[in-house]
């Protein structure tokens, strides 16, 4: 009975505290990623811009599936922009955990309605943000670091004498210090289902050649201040290339196995995190 409990702790139990720091980082990249968009409100979701509203219904067909999107009923750019400042209140209420549950509720309604509105604007990474607002849906996230946490504990205990103050009576009796629940380990395998895609999908000849971060560091359209120092300085040969090839390739195929590991599970999964958080760093630093 143990062993069975330990295994359906590796991918069903996890911190409270964990838990709140996903929150806070949830919330810091869906506030950010409203923010970034606001320059573009008239070009690309205002009923003025490059895809009216009517223009949108006329391309998706009377009869074809339409994505979920509360601005395809606003039209001016006053609307629109109301609509976005909103939603990146609610992603800092998210962020610092007040009202946890509905500011959540009402970021995830936000998020995938801008996604949503163009469509052809997203990529790869704005799906992964999307599943995991959904996924943290499901999560006690207002549980640690948050002002809900903090008012709770108030309206809990009332220190109405300096015996009550100094008593430090923040926890509550019998309160557990973890979280049991599937959507824990649908974030897992969301994460590994990810990356072991990533390393299926790569299969073209590049790849296999071992010259796709030589070819990476070709692509002056895209080259950061620092990419563009790798490339006219020739710091990645072909030779070097080859390695962080084929090196990434064994990174995408292995994290999953790391990240779902049955066995020394704390050290394979801050592997994965400290190697896979650096690889995602050198690629943001290199390209726009």
């Amino acid at each position: 009975m143990n062993i069975i409990k330990n295994i359906a702790s590796t991918y069903l139990r996890v911190d409270l505290r964990t838990l709140g720091i996903f929150r806070i980082a949830l919330g810091l990249v869906c506030l950010s990623d409203v923010l970034r968009r606001l320059p573009y409100i008239e070009v690309f979701y205002s009923g003025s811009g490059v895809a009216p509203n009517y223009f949108m219904s006329d391309i998706s067909g009377k009869y074809s599936s339409k994505a979920f999107t509360l601005l395809s009923s606003l039209n001016t750019t006053g609307e629109v922009t109301v609509f976005f400042y909103i939603i990146a209140l609610f992603s800092f209420f998210l962020m610092i955990g007040y009202k946890t549950k509905l500011s959540h509720i009402i970021t995830l309604i936000g998020i995938l309605s801008i996604h949503n509105r163009m469509i052809i604007l997203e990529n790869g990474g704005d799906l992964v943000l999307n599943c995991m607002i959904i996924w943290g849906l499901f999560l006690p996230l207002g549980k640690r670091f948050s002002f809900d946490r903090i008012l709770s504990s108030l309206n809990e205990y009332r220190d109405d004498s300096p015996k009550s103050l100094n008593s430090g009576k923040l926890i509550k009796k019998n309160e557990p210090m973890n979280y049991w629940g599937l959507a824990y380990f649908a974030c897992l395998l969301q994460i590994a289902i990810i990356y072991i895609f990533n390393f299926f999908n790569k299969d073209g000849g590049t790849w296999e050649q071992g010259t796709s971060i030589f070819y990476f560091y070709q692509l002056d359209t895209f080259l950061t201040p620092i990419g563009n120092f790798v490339k006219e300085f020739g710091l990645m040969p072909l030779g070097l290339s080859k390695i962080l090839t084929y090196m990434t390739m064994t990174l995408e195929f292995l994290v999953p196995f790391l990240i779902l590991a049955p066995i020394f599970t704390l050290w394979t999964r801050r592997f994965s995190l400290v190697v896979m958080i650096g690889f995602h760093i050198v690629i943001g630093i290199s390209l726009y």
